[in-house]
């Protein structure tokens, strides 16, 4: 029993401990932990990320950053005691069966009290991310009840966003800080900028393309005013080009967001009808016609309430894309995020061809990389060795009006099994899997969704495929594709499924990445179809050219070659392309089909990229 009141006292500190710093989270594939021995009493609020800089099991070190900056001392290494000079914070991190590998990385928060700690979340969700967050985002930060699963849930939030996982830094997140900062201080008038209109428009939308400053009115008798222009906004369903207006009505500096178009009839201080406090005011003086005069002029238009009206459904319907735009590029929450607050963080790329069919329809080969160095191999007990395990699931959704086919979606599970002597080598390739579908003409989204089954991460990955309709009356080629190389394979049964990529006794290994390494040899593959046929001998005359252009410009070409097919539905042309000339850089190659019979041409084009090494 002597023991027991140390027991307890250490109890007690562990629990204090809890109190003060969230559980630390990790990704990666070593399966080591992080146990924070001592956090002061006086902490303040700091977010620390551990990462692995060098692996090497005992003597792997880590970088230690808090708060985005560099802390002292700025190296831990495994299995010693971390003391933080600055906080006093003291923590450790211990090897486990697998070893940590390079980018491996810890991460935790220390906080001073769980007031301060849930104002914070309050003041993220409510104000910091208040117009990008999404409905169904926010509804599940607010389902959860821990500071830790909270703030994961931010972390998650900005890797979810983040435009390219491979590089370190977050661009929309930095985009977002930045867009942030400036409504802050630029827009405030009474209120806090990032909650005026104007700030909600900058946040959504960046910086205009143009903008047209009123500050004292376009007149000597009209409201300040400004209209924002925005050019290729990120969504397709609004203009190419399109203005935003902004009012003073209360000539408080406070401006708000209205119809550009209707901005002769908001700004001025007074028309021949009312007084307008707002826009909802100056529709409805306007509603019983009337004219109205300029000022200045004297001069007088008629007002035309109808066209006022579907004006203005017009702009709330463009306002509605334009908050809209921050979840177009989402993944979708699934029921694997149910239980967990984490969010796709597994980089992959699905690529998908179309050649003709049966004339009606196309066969697609679709194709998921998932690299192997983000997937976790587990140990197996029986037998030695590692394990890699996830689940697949591809959807096909029809985006053409006119398209009604409904495809079933295809859902597998993936085991790769390997020997310890090969995990180094696979965790410089790719796991690949190859499905095929049949569609008709249309356009098409097709969606991959991945998890990792030991890790639990998740990735996302879609591309749009068009298939054109077969109109059998020109000439017409299908996809051209890429492939780093060919092989013989034997032809599958007649009235089985052919394997993806492979035509006849022909199988492409296509290249995902569009990389080639520089001195080495692409193949291109393409097939015609809709040519004509010579009276004389029944035959086509097809000549085919390859031509390599860099920043839209000729290169290099092939040599062409001619062929003369007797088969009327469709013809495969194949060229070996040499990158021996092509130093480093992106290109695009370019396939030229002309019909020598009718005198029709068909192009079809594939970029790619020449590297110095793989």
């Amino acid at each position: 029993m002597r023991f027991l009141p140390f027991v307890l006292a250490l109890l007690s500190a562990q629990a204090e401990i809890a109190e003060r710093v969230t559980r630390p989270t990790f990704q990666g594939q070593g399966d080591g932990t992080l146990t924070v021995v001592s956090v002061p009493e006086n902490v303040p609020l700091e977010f620390y990320t551990v990462r692995c800089e060098s692996a090497g099991g005992e003597a792997a070190t880590f970088s230690v950053t808090r708060s985005g900056k560099e802390a002292s001392p700025p190296i831990l290494t495994v299995g010693e005691d971390y003391r933080e000079s600055d906080r006093g914070i003291v923590f450790r991190i211990d090897q486990g069966q697998r070893s940590f590998q390079v980018d491996d990385t810890f991460s935790f928060v220390t906080y001073p009290n769980l007031e301060e700690l849930h104002r914070l979340f309050d003041n993220w969700v409510n104000q910091y991310v208040k117009w990008i967050i999404s409905r169904e985002e926010k509804a599940r930060f607010q389902e959860l009840q821990s500071p830790s699963d909270k703030l994961l849930f931010m972390e998650s939030f900005w890797r979810r966003r983040d435009l390219d996982p491979e590089t370190p830094e977050n661009e929309a997140r930095q985009e977002h800080q930045r867009r942030f900062a400036y409504a802050t201080q630029t827009f405030g008038a009474g209120i806090p900028g990032w909650a005026t209109d104007m700030g909600k428009i900058y946040i959504l939308l960046g910086p205009p393309h143009a903008i047209q400053r009123n500050p004292a009115g376009r007149t000597a008798f009209e409201r300040p005013s400004e209209i924002w222009t925005y050019n290729n906004a990120p969504n397709s369903r609004l203009p190419a080009s399109f203005d935003i207006g902004f009012v003073d009505f209360t000539a408080t500096g406070r401006f708000e967001m209205v119809n550009a178009s209707n901005l002769d009839v908001l700004a001025p201080l007074r028309t021949n009808i009312g007084w307008a406090m707002s826009e909802l005011e100056a529709i409805g003086l306007m509603r019983g016609g009337g004219e109205l005069m300029d000022p200045d002029t004297g001069y007088r238009s008629e007002i035309r309430p109808t066209q006022m009206v579907m004006d203005q459904f017009d702009f709330q319907r463009n306002l509605r894309e334009v908050q809209k735009i921050p979840e177009l590029n989402l993944p979708p929450l699934r029921e694997t995020t149910e239980s967990r607050a984490e969010f796709p963080s597994l980089p992959l790329s699905t690529h998908a061809a179309y050649f003709p069919s049966d004339g009606t329809s196309a066969w697609v080969p679709i194709t998921v990389s998932i690299p192997y160095a983000r997937l976790t191999p587990r140990p197996v007990e029986e037998g030695g060795g590692y394990q890699y395990q996830a689940d697949l699931l591809i959807q096909v959704f029809p985006e053409s009006p006119d398209t009604t086919v409904e495809l079933a979606p295809i859902e597998e599970r993936l085991d790769v099994r390997i020997a310890e002597s090969e995990l180094a080598s696979y965790r410089g390739s790719r796991l690949l899997y190859e499905a095929q579908v049949t569609l008709p003409p249309g356009r098409y989204q097709i969606e991959s969704l991945v998890r990792d089954n030991p890790s639990g991460a998740l990735g996302r990955s879609s591309t749009v495929l068009e298939v054109p309709t077969w109109s059998g009356d020109g000439l017409q080629l299908s996809t051209l594709l890429l492939a780093s190389g060919a092989i013989e394979a034997p032809p599958p049964p007649p009235q089985g499924n052919r394997p993806p990529f492979q035509f006849g006794n022909l199988r492409l290994i296509p290249s995902l990445d569009g990389e080639f390494t520089a001195g080495s040899t692409l193949t291109a593959y393409i097939q015609a179809f809709g040519y004509s046929m010579e009276q004389q001998d029944d035959r086509a005359r097809l000549r085919v050219d390859f031509f390599i252009l860099k920043d839209g410009r000729l290169f290099s070409k092939v040599a062409p070659s001619y062929h003369r097919p007797t088969n009327r539905s469709s013809v495969a042309l194949m060229s070996e392309v040499s990158l021996k000339e092509l130093p480093p850089g992106n290109y695009t190659l370019r396939a030229r089909v002309t019909d020598e019979n009718s005198g029709q041409v068909a192009e079809g084009d594939a970029a790619f990229g020449v590297t110095t090494e793989r």
